[in-house]
């Protein structure tokens, strides 16, 4: 059956990286969830509540290569929860025949299928805020410089227009006083007049 010896998440240099040493027989494998704010419940509802970032047959993260990185992590408290699927194998002894009493001991095996939940490992994630640089600009450069962006952001919302122009004059399903009519709606609502 597959086994968690280690499993941690841990937060480092801005990155969430998750580190894991299992028993993982054959056709065995890791889901990783991640739940944020809450880690308790059974394993329907982690399953229900967690978002599956990672699925991994790989036993040992002996390396940074294999060290899971929770890139879209969000931000607050996470929990990471291992959970294993693989089989068991369980074996009973046959009883004894009057015949194969003095036989060697005879096993049947049977494989169940099992589910292991590992503990969870809580992190705390703080996506830090850019720090805002004064500004040192002057007056006729701030002034300048916001003539700019409105003259830039009037192009834009220009180029938008005409494309959607164009959209309406190419559609096939409308007569030319339609077209028209869509047009003078179009420019209405783009330009509140």
């Amino acid at each position: 059956a597959p086994v968690v010896h280690d499993f941690e998440a841990r937060l480092h240099d801005g990155e969430i990286l998750i580190a894991w040493k299992l028993e993982l027989p054959d056709q065995a494998y890791m889901d990783i969830y991640r739940l944020v704010g809450q880690n308790s419940g059974d394993l329907e509802e982690i399953t229900s509540r967690g978002v599956c970032i990672h699925s991994t047959g790989v036993e040992a993260t002996n390396s940074k290569a294999d060290l899971f990185t929770d890139h879209d992590a969000p931000e607050g408290v996470l929990y990471y929860i291992p959970v294993l699927y693989g089989k068991s194998v369980e074996k009973r002894i046959l009883d004894y025949g009057f015949f194969s009493f003095y036989a060697s001991v005879q096993y049947t095996t049977r494989r169940n299928s099992v589910v292991v939940q590992g503990h969870a490992s809580r992190v705390v994630n703080e996506i830090e805020a850019p720090l805002a640089l004064p500004d040192v600009r002057g007056e006729a450069e701030k002034m300048a410089d916001e003539i700019l962006t409105s003259i830039k952001a009037r192009k834009a919302q220009n180029a938008e227009l005409d494309g959607a122009i164009a959209r309406i004059k190419a559609s096939p399903d409308l007569s030319d006083a339609e077209k028209l009519e869509a047009i003078e709606l179009l420019e209405t609502r783009a330009t509140g007049v």
